[in-house]
Formats: C-alpha cells, sequence, structure tokens
C-alpha cells in the first residue's frame, strides 16, 4: 500500500469530516486497540472523533510494512455524518468494507486493483464467511483452510460459494 497516498487521503479526510484525528502512524500510542483507544480520549478528549489506522510497526501487534501489504483496516469513532466522508474521500482511492456504515464494525481499506472474494460456508449449518485478497490459488487455499480447521474442531464445513467483491 502507498504510505503517502494513504497520508494524504487520511488528512484529507480528517479535514472534510472536522475530525479531531486521523492517525496513521498509531505505535506512538500504544500496540493495541485499546491502548490507542484510551490513549485518543486522553490526548483528545473522551468525546473526540476520528479515525486510526490499525496497522502497527512494532510491539506485539506488528504487522509487515504497508508496502507489501494490499489492505488496512481502520477504525473508528465517528458520526454518522463523518461515516460518510469516509465513503466520499476514501472511494477515491480505495475500496471499502463494509459497504455501508456500520458503528460495530472497522472500516477495511483496499487498493483498487486487489482482487477480493467472500467465501460463504456453512459451519455446523450456521452461515458464516470470510475474505480472499487474491484470486484461484488464494481461494484455494482458503477454502482448504476452512475444511481442516472444520475438520480439526470435529464440526461439519460446506462451501456454498465465492462472490467477487471488487477486481
Amino acid at each position: 500500500m502507498n504510505k503517502e497516498l494513504l497520508k494524504k487521503t487520511f488528512r484529507e479526510w480528517k479535514k472534510a469530516a472536522k475530525a479531531d484525528y486521523a492517525i496513521t502512524y498509531p505505535d506512538n500510542l500504544g500496540d493495541c486497540v485499546s491502548c490507542v483507544n484510551w490513549e485518543l480520549a486522553e490526548r483528545y478528549g473522551e468525546e473526540s472523533k476520528g479515525i486510526f489506522l490499525k496497522h502497527w510497526n512494532h510491539g506485539m501487534n506488528a504487522d509487515s510494512p504497508l508496502e507489501r501489504v494490499k489492505s488496512v483496516y481502520v477504525a473508528h469513532d465517528l458520526t454518522e455524518e463523518q461515516a460518510e466522508t469516509i465513503y466520499q474521500v476514501f472511494s477515491q482511492h480505495y475500496n471499502i468494507l463494509p459497504e455501508k456504515y456500520d458503528p460495530y464494525k472497522c472500516f477495511n481499506l483496499f487498493e483498487k486493483d486487489t482482487p477480493v472474494f467472500r467465501v460463504d460456508y456453512l459451519l455446523d449449518g450456521k452461515k458464516c464467511d470470510c475474505l480472499v485478497i487474491g484470486k484461484n490459488e488464494e481461494i484455494k487455499s482458503k477454502i482448504k483452510d476452512i475444511y481442516w480447521w472444520a475438520e480439526y474442531y470435529q464440526q461439519t464445513a460446506e462451501v456454498i460459494g465465492v462472490n467477487k467483491m471488487f477486481i
């Protein structure tokens, strides 16, 4: 993922949404979501609104460098109006899930050229789904994982569909 484009888009969003913060480097705030949320409340106030990248370079939740990932999660504490600006600003450069704002779900940003599929399956009769970034080999690998984990936990699994999300 292009780090500079991500920073620029976060700044644009902060201005458009009139938010208190838009942070792309949470490492200096803590190394988990709870730590970062606490620090943001301390710095900006409990009623503050904004977003931060759920991507750490160091600590217990360290991830691959941004340059090597195709998607990132964005945690938020927003008003519904600010959430709408997420779609307006970020959709210029990224595909976004969920496609409609849900205050309980993080936004997931994907580079525009990244193929994303949703694999639907039944696990002991309960409908489940998961996202797969990539194409045939990645999808086959995920399906193999679903069946392996089901067997490991002595459950039944049945893949019922693979749907294109973004291509």
